[in-house]
């Protein structure tokens, strides 16, 4: 087995997490011995120091990096390879939601309040706080190198420029419905709302490419993967929809799962995963739109391997499974773990508790 990075982080970058003394860092969040004998290995655990009566809220994986984010709105950025603590400070005031969490080139984004916030990765400073008063954002923002794409209270998306944010022009969606979403490309933006619409248009002018009406509302963040969209749907479906070319779309599949979701696909690179509550996690071949197999129990994606899944389940359990003999492997306790992050870029899962331990583990080597 590889050796264990473990990262006593009691540093004074994070002081802020803590205002008592060290905490016990002796006992793993999930047992190294039990994951060996399920042919995994942890590659790092990291203990944050918790203020009495805080806890871990959230956990992301985002742009190679793992972000922690407790109840008082400190956040902990880890590197994903090692568990270094990178920064670790307050990022809103207390009670104030943040609204997406997202990498463009070398910021992160976020919207707290009214305001968009642009963070630098590697030291947490807010290099530019962009207030937005005219009316409220209803999802995350999109953005690309010249433009920011708001989604708006009032049902319209705002494209203003990215340094200044003048707005340039407003687009609409049909029946003034609420949006849940906005995608932005170089040569396309795509939004959609809560009563099944979803838009295609120009990105500089007010100019429609297409559009699509689906029988109910779009859940969640429409997810783009090269020219395919993915996303789920209140009609307790999930959808791919294609754009060969900015002017062309084309629904290649549609798949139910059984219940309505409550949360975007997880996509790889061959496979489509969509939990259903009471129905669980339902894995669709990505091509073909067929299903793979179905596990009831089954919550989120945490990383995909090769042929094998690696999921946590409402039973607070990892299951492994198989995803070309549509079978469960194996399945290892994890009653400790409050939080994960869903990656579907490699192996590596992350995975935490509310105390502020957070761990890493991937499949032996």
């Amino acid at each position: 087995m590889q050796s264990i990075l473990r990262v006593a982080s009691i540093l004074a970058m994070i002081a802020p997490f803590a205002a008592a003394a060290e905490p016990d860092g002796s006992r793993w969040l999930v047992s190294p011995e039990l994951l060996g004998a399920a042919s995994l290995e942890v590659v790092w655990e990291t203990v944050l120091p918790i203020r009495p009566g805080e806890k871990l809220q959230t956990l992301s994986f985002v742009g190679g990096s793992v972000y922690a984010l407790s109840d008082r709105n400190y956040m902990a950025a880890l590197g994903g390879d090692k568990g270094n603590v990178v920064f670790a400070k307050p990022i809103a005031p207390v009670g104030f939601p943040l609204l997406g969490l997202d990498r463009f080139e070398d910021v992160l984004i976020t919207v707290i309040g009214n305001s968009i916030l642009e963070i630098k990765p590697g030291t947490g400073t807010v290099v530019r706080s962009l207030p937005v008063t005219d009316y409220g954002l209803v999802c995350p923002v999109a953005r690309t190198e010249s433009h920011y794409y708001l989604p708006g209270v009032d049902t319209r998306v705002h494209v203003v420029k990215a340094e200044s944010l003048v707005e340039l022009f407003t687009v609409a969606g049909a029946a003034q419905s609420a949006i849940t979403s906005v995608v932005a490309a170089d040569d396309y933006v795509v939004f959609a709302t809560n009563a099944g619409y979803l838009m295609s248009f120009a990105p500089d002018r007010p100019y429609k490419f297409w559009d699509m009406q689906f029988a109910e509302g779009i859940i969640g963040p429409v997810l783009r993967s090269g020219d395919s969209l993915f996303f789920a749907c209140g009609d307790t479906h999930v959808y791919r929809v294609d754009c060969p070319t900015v002017t062309n779309k084309r629904l290649v599949w549609k798949h139910p799962i059984g219940s309505i979701p409550k949360t975007s696909p997880r996509i790889t690179a061959n496979v489509v995963y969509q939990y259903g509550p009471l129905k669980g996690v339902t894995a669709v071949d990505r091509d073909t739109g067929q299903a793979l197999w179905k596990l009831p129990e089954g919550l989120d994606l945490l990383a995909e391997s090769a042929r094998r899944a690696y999921l946590i389940s409402t039973q607070k359990t990892l299951v492994v499974m198989d995803n070309a003999g549509a079978r469960k492997v194996l399945t290892v306790n994890m009653a400790d773990v409050d939080l994960h992050a869903s990656n579907s870029e490699d192996a590596r899962m992350y995975i935490a508790d509310a105390k502020g331990r957070v761990m890493c583990i991937r499949p032996a080597r």
